[in-house]
């Protein structure tokens, strides 16, 4: 490094600035990030976890109600319900009950409509429409996408919300509304 040579000295001081800025920005977020797993005892919540407690999946229902899109969720549940009892359904009412599924959470207009790709859409439509008999997995691509939704968007919000907060312990039992103490 010399000091008088100014290529040298230029390259040497917009590196420095350059880890110095880097640090600026990045060392609070360490910060935080390290205070936080150390309050919430390194646990990582997974959205499947929740769905599996009563009161967690009423409280992660009354935040998607809060955000506009519960359609998420009651159609992943009813999905779940209509695979679990559909070998015990007969044939037509399996078809009807399709037919409701999708009437009310794909169709364009549909009560609950759900945001999905047109690709998907007529997957979908085009299955139930062309097959005789109903398959147990026409729902299964949009649920899983579904589920991604909200695991990777509203449940992330959900996450660092005071209502969370308070169910998993780490909250301050005021910060959360009366309503949604379940």
């Amino acid at each position: 490094f010399n000091e008088k040579d100014p290529i040298t000295w230029s390259w040497g001081f917009f590196a420095d600035i350059a880890v110095y800025l880097f640090m600026l920005n990045s060392y609070p977020y360490q910060i935080y990030k390290s205070y936080r797993m150390e309050r919430e005892g390194n646990t990582h919540y997974r959205l499947s976890d929740i769905l599996k407690d009563d009161t967690g999946a009423k409280l992660f229902e009354q935040h998607l109600l809060n955000e506009f899109s519960v359609e998420n969720l009651t159609f992943w549940k009813t999905v779940k319900r209509w695979k679990e009892k559909f070998d015990e359904t007969p044939r037509d009412i399996r078809k009807i009950e399709a037919e409701n599924i999708i009437r009310r959470w794909i169709d364009e207009g549909g009560l609950f409509q759900l945001n999905i790709s047109s690709g998907l859409f007529n997957k979908v439509k085009n299955r139930f429409t062309n097959e005789i008999l109903v398959a147990k997995d026409l729902f299964d691509e949009i649920q899983r996408d579904i589920y991604r939704l909200m695991e990777s968007d509203s449940f992330r919000r959900f996450v660092d919300s005071p209502m969370f907060q308070q169910f998993a312990g780490l909250g301050d039992l005021q910060a959360v509304p009366v309503e949604s103490r379940l």
